[in-house]
């Protein structure tokens, strides 16, 4: 393999391995299905390989390949076997959504109810999410112009997946990000909340959710929306793709700063974890404090996975990355706009009205009240270019 990136390896082929003693403690590698690592000639680096982020649960290989190696470099003898997990189990510690809610999502998401929890379920679960959720503040957007002082929407498990139910919406990330976390466990896994800052500044302003299989820490962010856990190790990952490109830096302290890629910026961008394992309530603080300042308080802002399209909705603007076509940014008209809420992401007629009814859709074609500001840092891979 040549460089540190692994190439894009073309729907319905398996990334090849190479086995590594570090990350494992011992000369192993492993191959499910679509996922593959690699040992990268820098010596330092895990390269993350994905056929396609677009499988479906099915296409899974049914088993965990086993290879060892004497140590040399060489294969050894070759093993098959079932990787089988705990049985399937409801974590009642962390959980309140119901389980016929449980069950309705399964449902919704076409996932199979008692899904076991190995990275083969992870993948699953979270591939379905990252097709079928968006990331998106349309219901905050409309308890803010509708002066409602109540809880902001999508806090609460149960209040964002009954919504998501019925119209299609998602929240933003702390409230998207508890239900994933309730989501995942209440599926029997083991996972916790963690807060980080978007853009590296400092201060927790972004959730996401941290699942742990076999002793191995997976990220799954229902911001990023990657189509694949992110594994989260001691060594520097990159997988560079023009939709689904993730970099994942360990820093100094003992933490990762976390590279996506996403449209319509240029090059990556940055997430450093600052704590790891914070309560409900910290989620809730951190979601209100984001009522009188923040991002997702004037313009739409959605990011989605529909096809092969990786999409974000800002203000009137659509920002949409295909293989294809590479990035295509377009202003919508009003009727544009409306259409791309209700056809493509999915948004119900009933909360897109109310949506347009506050005062939101022409609020789209003002002027942004916080214009994001260019990135000036680079991920791993392009920091010295």
């Amino acid at each position: 393999m040549n460089g540190s990136f692994i190439p894009n390896l073309g729907y319905g082929s398996t990334a090849r391995t190479v086995p590594f003693r570090e990350h494992f403690g011992q000369n192993l590698s492993f191959e499910f299905g679509y996922l593959g690592y690699h040992r990268c000639p820098a010596g330092s680096q895990i390269c993350l390989g994905l056929a396609s982020p677009y499988f479906q649960p099915s296409a899974f290989s049914p088993y965990w390949r086993r290879q060892t190696s004497p140590g040399d470099g060489s294969h050894g003898d070759e093993v098959q076997s079932r990787f089988t997990a705990p049985a399937y189990r409801l974590n009642h510690e962390h959980v309140t959504i119901s389980e016929n809610l449980r069950l309705r999502m399964a449902k919704r998401l076409e996932l199979d109810p008692r899904l076991e929890t190995n990275i083969q379920g992870l993948y699953a679960l979270y591939g379905a999410w990252c097709r079928n959720v968006p990331f998106d503040n349309v219901r905050k957007l409309i308890a803010l112009r509708s002066g409602d002082a109540g809880p902001l929407p999508g806090g609460d498990a149960t209040d964002f997946l009954e919504n998501f139910l019925e119209h299609g919406t998602g929240a933003t990330c702390w409230g998207s990000s508890n239900a994933l976390f309730e989501l995942v466990t209440a599926f029997g896994f083991q996972a916790r909340r963690v807060a980080g800052s978007m853009r590296d500044l400092g201060v927790p302003g972004h959730g996401s959710v941290k699942v742990t299989i076999n002793g191995m820490d997976w990220m799954v962010d229902s911001s990023m929306l990657t189509m694949f856990p992110i594994p989260i190790t001691n060594e520097l990952s990159v997988y560079r793709d023009p939709r689904f490109g993730v970099e994942v830096e360990p820093t100094p302290e003992g933490s990762h700063l976390v590279w996506f890629n996403t449209p319509p910026y240029e090059d990556y961008f940055p997430c450093r974890l600052l704590i790891d394992d914070v309560t409900h309530d910290f989620y809730l603080e951190r979601y209100e404090i984001s009522r009188t300042r923040g991002p997702f308080n004037h313009h739409i802002s959605i990011r989605y996975n529909r096809g092969d399209a990786r999409t974000v909705l800002q203000g009137h603007t659509r920002h949409r990355t295909t293989d294809a076509l590479g990035l295509v940014s377009q202003p919508l008209t009003r009727d544009e706009l409306l259409a791309e809420m209700r056809q493509v992401i999915g948004l119900s007629d009933a909360i897109v009205k109310r949506w347009a009814d506050c005062g939101a859709l022409e609020a789209q074609y003002e002027p942004p009240e916080n214009p994001p500001a260019l990135l000036t840092v680079k991920p791993p891979s392009t920091r010295g270019a």
